[in-house]
């Protein structure tokens, strides 16, 4: 796993160095844990690294290994990033627009995190609004099927006698059914209501656990279903998804309201600063 970090992190080399090269390569506000030349790697910069890194870990935590080998790519950054800086390379203007966009973004993400999302609250009213306007609903049965779909009745019929005398649902689905479910022998994803035509809901919702339908005509032919299992949740179960859903609507509605509150202000800071922008020179 360390070795299968460091490799990230070399990849990851320009954009780390365009975040740190002004100045002194990395901060010296705590704990120096490694000098290269007159430049010092602090526990604050590897805890950004790491940080910065971990979409590569997949939600798995850093062992100590993987540290060890992070500190190390941090060092190798800052050794070449010296090297980098001896051939005057952070003195181009391409570098120093880049640095200087990616400081911009950077200072307005901690501006939105610390002056503008803390102050923003949403109502009961606003909460209850967004939840209703998202038409999400937590279903309270959820069916694992099998179908088989042919063209006519008769063959559906015929069908329909063969399993009824214990043949294979996925054999004869893989054989005869017309749906592309037929390469995985019939299965289905699983469904809840509002998602299946409603001449197959009516139907699938009655089935129990190890039934067979009869055949059912549809729009694109005559169906057979058979019910795997059937997950009927819980008045708690569906209170706990309810609750879930809502405190992650609450994040999406407290970021975008507060999007709208800088985007707000940024534009009467503008017209303060009495700003020019020469939108005919843009190549």
């Amino acid at each position: 796993m360390g070795k299968r970090i460091l490799m990230v992190g070399i990849v990851m080399l320009v954009s780390v160095a365009s975040l740190t090269l002004v100045g002194r390569l990395f901060s010296a506000s705590d704990t120096v844990l490694a000098k290269v030349g007159d430049m010092v790697i602090t526990q604050g910069d590897l805890d950004e690294y790491l940080q910065k890194m971990a979409p590569a870990k997949r939600g798995q935590p850093y062992t100590p290994e993987d540290k060890k080998a992070m500190l190390d790519n941090l060092a190798k950054l800052a050794v070449i990033s010296m090297e980098a800086e001896k051939d005057k390379m952070d003195q181009t203007p391409a570098f120093k627009s880049k640095l200087k966009v990616y400081r911009l973004e950077l200072l307005v993400q901690d501006y939105f995190m610390k002056k503008v999302q803390p102050g923003i609250t949403v109502s009961d009213e606003e909460m209850e609004k967004a939840v209703n306007e998202s038409g999400v609903i937590i279903p309270e049965e959820t069916l694992r099927m099998k179908e088989i779909l042919v063209s006519t009745e008769k063959e559906a019929n015929a069908i329909h006698e063969e399993l009824q005398k214990g043949g294979d649902f996925s054999v004869i689905a893989l054989a005869k059914s017309k749906s592309d479910t037929r390469v995985s022998g019939g299965n289905m994803k699983p469904v809840t209501k509002g998602q299946l035509p409603k001449e197959l809901e009516e139907v699938a919702f009655k089935l129990k656990p190890g039934e067979l339908s009869k055949p059912i005509k549809a729009e694109k032919g005559f169906y057979i279903l058979f019910l795997i299992d059937k997950r009927v949740r819980t008045p708690e179960e569906i209170s706990k998804l309810k609750a879930q859903m809502k405190a992650k609507m609450m994040q999406v509605e407290v970021r975008e309201k507060a999007q709208r509150v800088i985007d707000k202000q940024a534009q009467e800071l503008l017209d303060k600063a009495k700003a020019e922008i020469y939108f005919d020179r843009m190549e």
